[in-house]
């Protein structure tokens, strides 16, 4: 049989509820703005009656109250995982975009002083030469857009040069220690590994002890999402609350324990987990990655246009003989070892007369001043097609690593628009499934008002009837 102390105890246990469910909303009315954070609701469920199964004592089998069995947090841990390999994906394509997007405006200058407008002069002032052999005029322009062309060629291997270092300079393995983008990344993941694993601590613990963690869930999801911005990873929710996160098969985090990143080699970048070479694919370490490699592909083909470049034009100015009737005689420095140190051979630097423009000699060795083949043919190279420039010539070997260039930028640009739209879809849709919704907070909120005024009104009752039973017993 209910007693009254029974529907006292049953009206506490109603104020209790609603009471906490209060609480909850009010919770997750003031983390509406906090990035990450997941609603909570409270799971009740009814208490059973005092002894159900003695029917000979109780006639009706009736409960009493209500108990909190659970404050759950929603979550989608589908849609999480979807949103985390999108969001990787999307970084991957930004980084790679932001990198491609630096490395053709460094190609393409500007539309008076870039490399095509000098490489064009260069060629233009053999042209010229080549009419006006005599001339020191026309020499000492050719010298000038000479070094106008090896200053370009020098200035866009140290903008590659910087670039790259931007990216990486150095290794961990290396003094000092590796700096740059890449580097950065890896200490910020590190870094949100070991809160990881102490979080995964804290909740290990608290779990089992039955207190909610559903806060401290959502710093641990905030944080995973951070190393999902920067390398694609994968998730394993482990039976004790646990998240285990591996890199390409390495582990990062396990339990309490984790296994640092490191950078094992700068040229081509490298980097090692748990004693093993890892490989990402996604994430902005990626995109970094792959635009470091871009970067030294495109020093790679501007290293192989101006050892061309020397090449073909000294090969024919050794063969010419100067004003003074000098042959043998480079004009390239013939130690150049790419773009980053072509320059003028030493000998004609100041000295206009030293250009071998003639092909030939008059009698008795006197110079043939009127003599321009030499200086004709090397400007004929403008429109050769050379071997090592895959068949191309010289302008249009440069012009097809801009093209080329432009086009993957294009296309990196594209996918991490299509990228950024699908993140911001599955962003607004976990929101949407997942986030505080201010309407269902107020009705919750309405609701568990009421509940506790109900409840309150029912002890109030529960108290005027002892009170009558009270006063009937001492009467």
């Amino acid at each position: 049989m209910i007693s009254l102390n029974n529907l006292l105890e049953i009206g506490a246990t109603a104020m209790q509820a609603s009471k906490l469910r209060m609480s909850v909303v009010s919770h997750n009315v003031a983390n509406v703005a906090t990035e990450g954070y997941h609603r909570q609701r409270v799971v009740l469920s009814e208490q059973p009656p005092l002894d159900p199964t003695n029917l000979s004592t109780y006639r009706y089998s009736v409960g009493t109250g209500v108990k909190v069995e659970d404050i759950v947090r929603e979550y989608d841990l589908l849609m999480e995982n979807r949103l985390r390999g999108e969001t990787s994906s999307y970084n991957y394509q930004k980084q790679l975009s932001t990198v491609l997007t630096d490395a053709e405006a460094l190609l393409t200058g500007s539309e008076t002083s870039n490399f095509t407008v000098r490489l064009s002069e260069f060629w233009n002032a053999w042209q010229d030469l080549s009419n006006h052999p005599e001339s020191l005029a026309f020499r000492n322009i050719l010298l000038q857009r000479t070094e106008a062309l090896t200053d370009q060629f020098n200035m866009m291997a140290a903008q590659i040069g910087d670039h790259r270092a931007d990216i990486l300079t150095g290794t961990t393995l290396g003094i000092p220690p590796a700096s740059g983008a890449i580097a950065d990344d890896v200490t910020a993941i590190n870094t949100y590994a070991l809160e990881i694993a102490n979080l995964n601590d804290k909740i290990r613990i608290m779990a089992v002890s039955g207190n909610d963690v559903n806060d401290l869930l959502d710093q641990r999801d905030a944080l995973v999402n951070q190393i999902a911005e920067k390398v694609n990873l994968t998730l394993t929710r482990e039976a004790d609350a646990t998240y285990t996160l591996t890199v390409d098969g390495q582990t990062l985090v396990s339990g309490a324990t984790t296994n640092a990143i490191s950078i094992t080699n700068d040229n081509p970048i490298a980097l090692e987990l748990n004693g093993a070479a890892i490989v990402p694919t996604s994430g902005a370490i990626a995109g970094w990655i792959a635009g470091a490699a871009k970067f030294d592909s495109l020093r790679a083909d501007l290293d192989t246009l101006a050892l061309e470049l020397v090449a073909q034009v000294n090969a024919l100015h050794f063969t010419g003989y100067d004003l003074n009737g000098v042959t043998g005689v480079n004009f390239f420095n013939p130690l150049t070892t790419g773009a980053a140190d072509i320059a003028l051979d030493a000998g004609l630097v100041n000295t206009p007369e030293n250009i071998a423009a003639a092909a030939t000699l008059h009698a008795l060795g006197v110079p043939n001043v009127g003599d321009g083949a030499i200086a004709l043919q090397i400007a004929d190279l403008e429109t050769t097609r050379l071997a090592a420039l895959n068949n191309l010539s010289a302008a249009a070997y440069y012009t097809n690593m801009v093209t080329t260039l432009g086009a993957e930028s294009q296309t990196a640009a594209d996918l991490a628009n299509n990228g950024d739209a699908v993140v911001t879809t599955l962003q607004n849709t976990i929101l949407s499934n997942t986030g505080v919704n201010m309407d269902q907070e107020m009705v919750d909120m309405l609701s568990a008002q009421r509940a506790f005024q109900a409840a309150s009104k029912l002890i109030n009752a529960a108290d005027e009837m002892m009170d009558v039973v009270i006063n009937r017993l001492k009467a």
